[in-house]
């Protein structure tokens, strides 16, 4: 089990973290050190963490009320970075009675906050009456979408696809254009149900892959990661593995970290 590192990690970028060895390193890592500036310098402040990012660890905290009572609460998560360093914490806004009586649909606000309880981001989530039946893969008016807001100004937006035979998800970005595409290639019941050997079998992770809208490579995957057999009964706090090309625009990667927790909901919340 990976042991989480809570203290704040390092301050990323800037001059003051320059030691007067920095002029005699080699001129490759120079301009990796250069590169890395330049994309925290085009970075929204509190998402510089995300911005450099390969790889983000997404746990979500068991609440001992829900075990207790069987009573769905507010989902909260712990997103640590490659040194199992927590740089982010999210935590969800909805209404009790939504959550109780339209479960896994239901709609919320998902709050991004930093280790200084400061908030970088915001998915909201709307609710779709049919959303997690078939019909979401026909009809338009009950697709998933996920905003991807910060101090109320849109920066993106996640949509899920009308593909009947197959789970595709859009990132999009604020004027509309498709960015990312999020795929698994088997039908809606096969995610939802793990046990289903047509695609994805019982006690094993399940991934999705990422793949870039304008050439179609694949630039990241998302991996639903097994938890055990007694965890996956008795709670459905899931835990997720987020990769993605590390120079890929922090508005993108903002949008495909909301997608892990639509795909979260959609899929793997009882």
């Amino acid at each position: 089990m990976d042991q989480v590192v809570t203290e704040q990690p390092a301050a990323l970028g800037g001059p003051d973290d320059q030691s007067p060895s920095d002029a005699d390193q080699d001129p490759a890592a120079a301009g990796a050190d250069a590169a890395q500036q330049s994309v925290i310098s085009g970075c929204p402040p509190g998402l510089e963490h995300l911005a450099v990012a390969h790889r983000i660890k997404i746990k979500q905290q068991v609440e001992l009320a829900e075990v207790l009572t069987g009573l769905e609460t507010a989902n909260h998560y712990i997103l640590l970075n490659e040194q199992s360093q927590q740089i982010y914490a999210a935590a969800e806004q909805s209404d009790c009675l939504a959550r109780c009586c339209c479960g896994a649909s239901r709609a919320f606000d998902m709050l991004l906050i930093d280790n200084q309880r400061m908030e970088v981001a915001r998915f909201v989530r709307h609710y779709r009456c049919c959303g997690m039946g078939w019909c979401s893969c026909w009809s338009r008016c009950c697709l998933q979408r996920m905003d991807v807001t910060r101090s109320g100004q849109l920066l993106g937006v996640v949509t899920q696809d009308p593909r009947p035979c197959s789970t595709s998800i859009s990132v999009r970005t604020a004027e509309g254009s498709t960015a990312l595409r999020v795929r698994r290639g088997c039908c809606r019941c096969a995610v939802s149900v793990p046990c289903c050997s047509c695609c994805c079998p019982g006690c094993r992770d399940v991934s999705f892959t990422i793949s870039a809208e304008e050439d179609g490579r694949q630039v990241g995957v998302v991996t639903k990661k097994w938890s055990g057999a007694a965890r996956e009964l008795l709670t459905d706090a899931d835990s997720f593995s987020l990769e993605l090309q590390r120079d890929l625009d922090v508005r993108v990667k903002l949008g495909a970290l909301a997608a892990v927790f639509l795909i979260d909901f959609m899929f793997f919340e009882h």
